[in-house]
């Protein structure tokens, strides 16, 4: 009885109303995410006063309460649901004061723990609850992509072929909330025996947690007992309470399940495909048992069926007589055929053998009668009959009383339809040729048809034959014996293994096509394995067909939306839209999304490569015209996309674009640096020359030397050291080195410094010229607008006076600049000014003896 059925015979009992909309009938299942009730929604219209029963999903109050609960609910609840077969058809959902709820119109089936509730000790065999672990396995993943975690068969409904998770979009928002949640934690607690510890306090699920709830249930299905009982997970984990595995297990079973339903992640599978194969791989010796065993029952009684028939030759030795009788027809030997079975009913063929006496003396068997030797007689030669036992006068008598169409011969398939009976033979054509041949007994054990086992043995050996020699080319002369096979006996398991074997074959070769993406061939095959399943009848790999269907839905429904995206990237192409710098509906958003859905999809690859291409000759274009910041990042995603998707044949040109990139780079930067490096050098370094600075005044003091003079500003001449002259002419060298200054300030005035004025030369009269003769002396270039200096005798000042600024600078420099004094400048002569200083500008060539001064002579 469904779960409709039993809610339809429920009476009413008075549950409060949801919304004023669903009244709640029954509670059929509490798990730890959602309470499931059979539920009357009062606001669809129905006939009659039959209510409209739907299944009516609330969530508890322990994930209600979580922050952020209602925004999470209302992203998923509001988006579209997924096309998956395991995921539930919602009606209808909200929220009323403490309840979020959704209604579901499924009414077919049961929940899977009451389905396990009905096994009770009816226990399911290893392969039974293998297949529909991985059943349910298969649902898990169909929903949601990675790690499920909250696997419960309280919400599990369980079709005929498939499985609905009912607490899948609560699973989603748990997702959602967790992955959203930041910080501390909120405190969570979910009670029961199929989660994960981990999963039960709030952890983010994976993969490690679904096979810990599939592995409980293999367990519950095979041995009808939990792992830790009724009591949650997180109590045995308070408790330190040890997995309790069924006995009856295998030891390397229990070892797995062990590991599978340990509380800690790190001892589990990886996920729940590692689990079943694990487990397949324990009971593949238990599956090919049997098979082995009817196989070597079959070759032992096929062996005995010959060394019978072998025998039974030897002990009947045929006997030959050569007696002359007249037919009707003349006789025409024929090469004897060898034994075959009969069918279940009695046929009887014409008879090609004579018979031969009994307790007759053997004789030397006769050669072969040729045409040219059988005698010719006519038909009124007198027949000579043998005299029957009894047993054959009985057979004789039986024999010929059969009407037509028993006695005549039916054509089979096979060999079975050529074995002639001797016995038969001279009953049912009394006027036969009495030429008598070699007779051989057919012993009753071989002719007997209720012995349908060593019937249908020879069969199946040449179907199992057939079968191992055509895999890869095709099983139909397989698929002909078994008709047969099936025919005379529709229970030998022989039969039924031969044909699952036949039938897992084309699953296989349809889940090839799948992963080779031929959606047509895999729909033929599919639809042959399913042509199989109904003609015999065979539910074993009902399962796997089921599975493999949804699989076709699901690829079907990629190729699709790939002809779309293909469509949509072409058509982005064709606009010049290649990049999101183009806009939302540009190529390579849609190829992305392709080839995330379909890595290999080889048109996809080709628009890939000639997406590639359109950006390399805009990159060149981008180089051409010097736009080398465009150019840069249009590089940068070719790149991407070629290291992403292996795209070797774009590898060279993007090479070279990539060297042409770097070489305009270097130009630029060769371009831009000379126009930088005056700025630079007039903001660093202050070179002063004699050319660029001639108006700048320089006082030279050369060190105090024999026969020097001092020059002061009040024309005071001291001799020091008097020797006489020198007659070597002094060399000309005017040395003035670069001084830089680097960050050039206002250098501070002195505290103790006299003001500085700035007056007017005034003009050099020829006559108060004082000339002076001898070797290096002080020389002062005088400028207009240079300050007075007070010179110490042992102190060197250098004061130059910026008049203009440097052209490339935008800051004035300061008016006064504290220098380092240059070398002192051996000259021949000079003039001393009023002023005291000496002017060598005026000078351009040495004086004469008479042109000295007598007071400046020694």
């Amino acid at each position: 009885m469904s779960i409709l059925e039993k809610t339809a015979a429920a009476p009413k009992v008075d549950m409060p109303l949801i919304e004023n909309r669903f009244a709640l009938r029954r509670k059929i299942a509490s798990t730890a995410l959602a309470d499931i009730y059979w539920a009357d929604d009062l606001y669809t219209p129905t006939q009659g006063e039959k209510d409209h029963l739907m299944l009516l999903i609330l969530a508890t109050p322990s994930i209600i309460s979580l922050p952020g609960f209602a925004k999470a609910w209302s992203a998923v609840m509001s988006r579209p649901a997924p096309p998956a077969a395991a995921y539930p058809t919602i009606t209808d959902w909200g929220n009323a004061e403490t309840h979020y709820w959704f209604s579901c119109p499924q009414t077919q089936g049961s929940l899977l723990s009451e389905y396990l509730h009905e096994l009770d000790k009816h226990k399911l065999t290893p392969d039974q609850a293998l297949q529909m672990t991985a059943a349910i396995s298969h649902a898990l993943n169909n929903v949601q992509a990675g790690a499920f975690g909250y696997f419960e068969p309280g919400a599990t409904l369980h079709l005929e072929a498939s499985y609905v998770l009912l607490n899948a979009p609560l699973v989603k928002v748990m997702h959602l909330l967790l992955r959203q949640q930041t910080g501390v934690r909120a405190p969570l607690a979910l009670h029961s025996p199929w989660l994960s510890p981990s999963v039960a306090i709030g952890d983010l699920p994976v993969t490690e947690d679904d096979s810990f709830s599939l592995a409980s249930l293999y367990q519950m299905l095979v041995g009808q007992q939990l792992p830790y009982g009724q009591e949650s997970t997180l109590t045995a984990l308070a408790h330190g309470t040890s997995a309790t595995i069924y006995p009856k297990f295998k030891t390397e079973t229990r070892e797995l399940l062990s590991q599978a339903l340990s509380l800690q992640r790190n001892q589990r599978p990886e996920n729940p495909e590692a689990l079943i194969k694990g487990l397949g791989r324990k009971n593949h010796r238990k599956l090919l048992l049997p098979l082995a065993v009817l196989a070597a029952v079959g070759v032992v009684v096929y062996a005995s069926y010959h060394l019978v028939s072998k025998f039974n030759g030897l002990l009947n030795e045929p006997t030959t007589t050569t007696q002359t009788a007249t037919s009707a027809n003349p006789a025409t030997p024929e090469a004897p055929k060898p034994p075959a079975q009969v069918n279940k009913t009695d046929q009887v063929t014409p008879a090609t053998d004579t018979l031969s006496l009994v307790n007759e003396t053997t004789l030397p068997t006769p050669e072969p009668l040729t045409t040219s030797a059988s005698s010719t007689v006519t038909p009124n030669t007198d027949e000579v009959t043998v005299p029957p036992t009894a047993p054959q006068a009985i057979t004789q008598a039986e024999l010929a009383t059969a009407t037509p169409a028993t006695t005549s011969t039916t054509a089979t398939n096979t060999p079975s339809a050529t074995e002639t009976n001797p016995e038969t033979t001279a009953a049912t054509n009394p006027e036969a040729s009495s030429t008598t041949t070699v007779a051989q007994q057919t012993p009753v054990a071989e002719t007997n048809p209720s012995n349908g086992a060593t019937d249908v043995t020879p069969l199946i050996l040449k179907a199992t034959a057939a079968f191992n020699t055509n895999q890869n080319t095709g099983n139909t002369e397989t698929l002909n014996l078994l008709r047969q096979v099936w025919s005379i006996d529709r229970q030998n398991p022989n039969a039924r293994a031969l044909l699952n074997q036949v039938i897992a074959q084309q699953q296989q070769q349809t889940e090839s096509h799948l992963n080779l993406t031929r959606l047509t061939e895999a729909k033929q095959s599919l639809a042959q394995t399913d042509d199989l399943i109904r003609e015999f009848n065979l539910t074993d790999r009902i399962e796997e067909q089921v599975r493999l269907e949804n699989q076709i839905e699901i690829h079907e429904r990629e190729a699709k939306e790939a002809a779309e995206l293909i469509q949509q990237a072409q058509a982005a192409l064709k606009r010049g839209n290649l990049s999101k710098e183009d806009g939302a509906d540009n190529a390579s958003a849609h190829l992305n999304k392709l080839m995330f859905m379909l890595p290999n999809h080889p048109k996809g690859r080709e628009l890939l490569n000639e997406l590639v291409q359109m950006r390399q000759t805009q990159i060149k274009r981008d180089l051409e015209r010097n736009r080398l910041t465009r150019a840069g990042s249009a590089l940068e995603e070719t790149s991407r996309l070629i290291r992403k998707y292996r795209l070797t044949s774009q590898t060279k040109a993007q090479n070279s674009l990539e060297q042409d990139y770097r070489q305009a780079i270097e130009v630029q930067q060769a371009q831009t640096a000379p126009s930088q490096t005056p700025d630079t050098e007039a903001e660093t370094n202050l070179v002063v020359t004699e050319q660029e600075t001639p108006e700048q005044p320089v006082m030279i003091v050369p060190p105090p030397v024999e026969g020097e003079r001092y020059v002061t500003p009040n024309d005071d001449l001291t001799v020091l050291n008097p020797q006489p002259p020198t007659t070597e002419p002094a060399i000309e060298q005017v040395v003035i080195p670069e001084v830089t200054v680097q960050n050039p300030e206002p250098a501070p005035r002195p505290v103790d410094a006299r003001p500085i004025r700035r007056p007017q030369p005034a003009p050099r009269p020829r006559s108060e010229e004082i000339e002076i003769e001898g070797g290096p002396a002080q020389v002062e270039v005088p400028e207009q607008t240079s300050p007075p200096v007070s010179i110490q005798p042992t102190i060197i000042e250098q004061t130059i006076e910026q008049t203009q600024p440097i052209v490339t600078q935008t800051e004035e420099l300061p008016a006064e600049v504290a220098l380092p004094a240059p070398p002192a400048t051996a000259i021949d002569a000079g003039i001393i000014n009023n002023q005291g200083i000496l002017d060598a500008q005026i000078i351009t060539t040495p004086l004469t003896e008479e042109e000295i001064p007598d007071s400046e002579r020694k």
